[in-house]
């Protein structure tokens, strides 16, 4: 506790007393919410530019009293939709200052997503000559993890450029010689969360369109095996916010003046795959379907 009471005090946020606050859970799920809210679309119009401290106190206080008394995310969300600038605010504290995240879902990552401004002409050279992920990307297994309860698909695509290609071979990541990427993208709790279905009985009556809203739902792992996805830092900053199927704690020192800090964690393959993810969900979700039904 004395690594975030020292960070309030020093960048003096908020002034409330940090006994009311056990750990940081209540951070956590203010930025839950926040995350909530910005997959809703609920932040259109402008908040205001300026709050007194004191209101903010005020408005944290609300929240850990609706945790308190039981209420969901999703409640608290619609009863703070008027104070989104002190949600935010409060966000950036969680997601900044204490380098803790939210986990990954597939609607995190679409619209162009996980791409830095340096790398966006590289990936619209790849659609114009490959097509987009729906087109480039084929989809060509699924691995089922039932001790672990994650699924795992895995895609292929070619390079952009087919000469000399190598790709990084895991756990080394040393590079050696392929013509063809493996994109991995990994449902986790895959099995649990099925189960929260209120009309669950068992996996073999369950529709298709119970495991779509799975697949949309869930927290997720991805990874390429594309030099760039490794070596420019991408799956590190992936591992950041523990989306990475690989993960790695080597900061990257170069690449970064390119893509900015933090900026990517996508490389072009993944990012494209992502855009089309709606054109995969369905044969996702018919294997996974077959699989339940074979059990």
């Amino acid at each position: 506790m004395e690594r975030y009471k020292s960070t309030f005090q020093k960048k003096n946020w908020i002034t409330l007393k940090l006994s009311e606050m056990d750990h940081v859970k209540e951070i956590q799920a203010i930025s839950f919410i926040w995350n909530h809210l910005k997959r809703q679309n609920a932040l259109s119009g402008t908040a205001q530019e300026h709050k007194k401290e004191a209101d903010t106190k005020i408005v944290i206080q609300k929240i850990i009293g609706l945790l308190s008394s039981g209420h969901t995310v999703k409640q608290i969300a619609n009863i703070l939709r008027e104070d989104l600038f002190f949600v935010q605010l409060i966000s950036t504290i969680y997601q900044r200052e204490f380098q803790l995240y939210e986990n990954l879902r597939l609607s995190d990552l679409t619209k162009n997503m996980g791409l830095s401004d340096f790398s966006k002409p590289f990936a619209k050279d790849r659609q114009k000559k490959k097509g987009a992920g729906n087109i480039s990307a084929k989809l060509v297994e699924m691995r089922v993890n039932r001790n672990l309860g994650y699924i795992t698909f895995i895609f292929l695509q070619e390079p952009t450029d087919l000469f000399n290609s190598k790709v990084t071979k895991p756990p080394s990541m040393k590079l050696v010689p392929s013509n063809l990427y493996t994109q991995q993208v990994r449902i986790l709790d895959f099995f649990k969360l099925l189960k929260t279905n209120p009309e669950f009985k068992n996996f073999k009556e369950l529709t298709i369109d119970d495991i779509k809203e799975v697949i949309k739902n869930a927290d997720i792992k991805c990874h390429c095996d594309c030099p760039a996805q490794y070596w420019q830092g991408n799956t590190y900053n992936l591992s950041v916010l523990d989306g990475s199927t690989y993960t790695t704690d080597i900061a990257p020192k170069h690449w970064d003046k390119y893509h900015g800090e933090g900026n990517q964690i996508l490389c072009k393959h993944l990012q494209l795959l992502f855009n089309g993810i709606s054109f995969w969900i369905s044969p996702m979700a018919s294997m996974i379907y077959k699989y339940l039904q074979n059990k």
